[in-house]
């Protein structure tokens, strides 16, 4: 019914199942938005508290709302994420683009051991 969407199964890291993504070829154009993501092996690290208690407490309430109190520990989080683990982000991105084509690939079953070593590295270089 609907032959300009299409659907994509994206990795299931750390669950039982694949979230499903759905992309229309609506043809707006947006500017591009980074969308923000919290690691959780970042709570394994002392500075992560730190930095999201300085950045929550660094306006008053009375001076900002929530949603401005959000984008300054967002934006405190990401800044100290590239300078404490620069390259394991990195590899994680590279990790799940390539377990997101394994999974959508047609040959599933043929990529099983690499799904499963993609997912122990990502485990691991989530613990760092």
């Amino acid at each position: 019914m609907f032959p300009e969407v299409e659907a994509f199964a994206l990795p299931a890291i750390g669950f039982d199942h694949s979230p499903l993504l759905l992309v229309s070829s609506a043809k707006t154009v947006r500017k591009r938005r980074t969308n923000f993501h919290f690691e959780a092996f970042w709570i394994e690290d002392g500075e992560c508290r730190d930095i999201v208690k300085h950045a929550w407490q660094s306006q008053t309430c009375y001076e900002v709302g929530l949603r401005d109190k959000l984008h300054a520990t967002c934006q405190a989080l990401k800044e100290w994420s590239k300078r404490k683990f620069p390259n394991s982000n990195i590899r994680i991105i590279a990790l799940k683009n390539e377990l997101r084509s394994l999974t959508n690939s047609p040959s599933l079953h043929q990529g099983s051991n690499r799904i499963k070593l993609i997912k122990e590295e990502i485990e691991t270089l989530w613990r760092r």
